[in-house]
């Protein structure tokens, strides 16, 4: 598997992607500007991970999805958009996390200093100070 940067001719893809995982694809393909990876298996895009980020030194994740689970393909990914953050200057990551995702709670534990994580009612909001 690959992890590397969104190019545009990704945009359908992903948005098929997406669609698949009940995931709202961006109305256009300049909504993907910010952080954007995606896992590539076999000449097929499997997982994504869009962060936004803005004039500040904090960044939103506004979905990360893959294909298959058990593969650790958000984990891969998120590490990937956590290096490219740093690189920015972004000093905290906010997303939220599917309370069923036992994976990426794992990741979030492993690999970042949690600010705190709170219970919502079907997800966690995650801070991590990168």
């Amino acid at each position: 598997m690959i992890i590397r940067s969104f190019k545009p001719e990704d945009y359908k893809e992903v948005c098929d992607l997406l669609i698949s995982r009940y995931v709202e694809p961006p109305h256009e393909i300049s909504d993907l500007n910010g952080v954007c990876f995606v896992a590539v298996e076999n000449d097929e895009i499997v997982g994504c991970h869009w962060a936004l980020v803005g004039e500040s030194t904090q960044a939103h994740t506004d979905f990360t999805v893959a294909k298959y689970e058990g593969k650790h393909i958000g984990s891969k990914l998120m590490v990937a958009v956590d290096n490219e953050l740093r690189k920015r200057g972004v000093k905290r990551h906010t997303f939220y996390v599917e309370k069923h995702s036992k994976e990426m709670i794992d990741l979030i534990i492993k690999y970042g200093k949690s600010a705190g994580i709170e219970v919502l009612r079907e997800m966690y909001f995650c801070r991590r100070e990168l």
